[in-house]
């Protein structure tokens, strides 16, 4: 039981917390803040404010100063529902029924749009997180939130441009129940009408009985899509042969482009016309020259000899210079750094995906970065409390601690 001394104590951590580091001020209000509140909607609105902001910075968006005005935004929204909390916010109300659950909201709507393209946008929720992420291909769109849920939900793709960006259209039923280890699923088609970057409103609805008398209480997220004329497509690239054709038989290196016809070095100009070749072709064969006296001819032919004997050898010294960097190049590395094998390990770990690989991967590599993640995939395959109290007591604030809490309930 909740009481005003005990309450006064919990306003004054949450304040030094939301100073010092937001995600952290979020996780304690949660903890203490029971889903059923009213006011547990505004907490849930402000870590999806949170969430957009971190996304919209990542993707460049918005300016790392524009990032800081975001969290001040945020921390202002924080402080002034601290200082709003009642003892009542956390007792039942009366005449309710069971108190909500919590849940994972899955939605895949994609930023990036073009016009007149229909694009298929899901929403999903479930109770737990295997269940939320089956049968679907995870992917850049798709985002997943925590939630209040319960046993019958509503879900909604609304356009809220005040002129029509979007033609949207459904067969799913708006309402749906939700089970325990299934998901439940709403499907919308949604097709750009026009170029520009415009709002997506995704709005789900609580159901629950006060006073037994079914009422909703709403959750809505806005998306931010990108509508574009048509889908850029990636340009071809050509890499330089060392070959010219033309005037120019020099090889360049990477900085200078090549020249198929070249008339100055490093120019380009139209192949010869077709008029221009007939021209060259229908001209008479010059005269051949006299015969040379027998003695200027052998002389002629020893030189020649020469010069083709010098060329084979330039030509095979020329060709045995350029093929030793790329041979010490192309010989592969006979040693690999650390990190480089653990990599390889952890990879390895992966696609073997079981319970030994995972093991055997924290054995050799208990202090490395990917240990935590390795012991974090290790307890989802056991699925047992002493997996995921392990991960726990060696990671308590680790990237997966909240999941840990939430499958032990605590």
């Amino acid at each position: 039981m909740v009481d005003a001394q005990q309450l006064t104590q919990w306003k004054q951590e949450w304040r030094r917390m939301v100073a010092d580091n937001i995600t952290d001020a979020l996780s304690a209000l949660e903890e203490r803040l029971p889903n059923f509140s009213p006011k547990f909607n505004i907490l849930i609105a402000l870590r999806g404010q949170l969430n957009d902001a971190n996304r919209d910075r990542i993707m460049g968006v918005v300016s790392n100063e524009g990032l800081q005005l975001a969290y001040n935004r945020i921390r202002q929204g924080l402080l002034e529902l601290i200082d709003a909390l009642e003892v009542q916010d956390f007792l039942p109300p009366l005449g309710a029924g069971e108190p909500n659950q919590r849940g994972l909201l899955l939605h895949k709507i994609p930023g990036r749009m073009e016009v007149g393209k229909e694009v298929a946008c899901i929403i999903r929720l479930a109770f737990d997180e295997a269940a939320i992420v089956r049968d679907i291909d995870l992917d850049e769109d798709v985002e997943v939130k925590h939630v209040a849920v319960s046993k019958v939900m509503h879900a909604e793709l609304i356009d809220p441009n005040e002129q029509p960006a979007f033609a949207i259209r459904t067969y799913s039923d708006e309402e749906q129940f939700l089970e325990k280890g299934q998901y439940t699923e709403w499907k919308y088609y949604v097709k750009p009408l026009r170029e520009g970057t415009f709002a997506l409103l995704l709005k789900v609805s609580v159901v629950e009985k006060v006073d037994g008398v079914d009422r909703r209480r709403n959750l809505t997220w806005e998306e931010r899509v990108q509508i574009v004329t048509e889908t850029v497509r990636e340009e071809a690239v050509f890499q330089p042969t060392g070959v010219a054709v033309g005037g120019e038989t020099t090889i360049a290196g990477p900085e200078k482009p090549r020249a198929i016809f070249t008339d100055v070095p490093g120019g380009a100009v139209a192949p010869p016309r077709f008029e221009e070749l007939m021209e060259k072709a229908v001209q008479p064969a010059p005269p051949m020259p006299a015969p040379a006296p027998p003695q200027q001819a052998r002389r002629r032919r020893i030189n020649v000899r020469r010069l083709s004997v010098a060329a084979t050898i330039l030509l095979v010294v020329g060709f045995a210079l350029f093929q030793i960097p790329s041979f010490y190049s192309s010989n592969p590395a006979d040693t690999k750094t650390e990190e480089e094998v653990v990599r390889s390990d952890w990879e390895k770990a992966e696609n073997e995906a079981g319970e030994e690989s995972f093991e055997q991967f924290l054995n050799k590599y208990p202090d490395a970065p990917e240990a935590e993640e390795a012991l974090w995939e290790l307890a989802k395959l056991k699925k047992d409390s002493s997996a995921y109290r392990g991960y726990l007591s060696k990671y308590p604030e680790g990237e997966h601690a909240e999941e840990a809490r939430l499958w032990l309930g605590e």
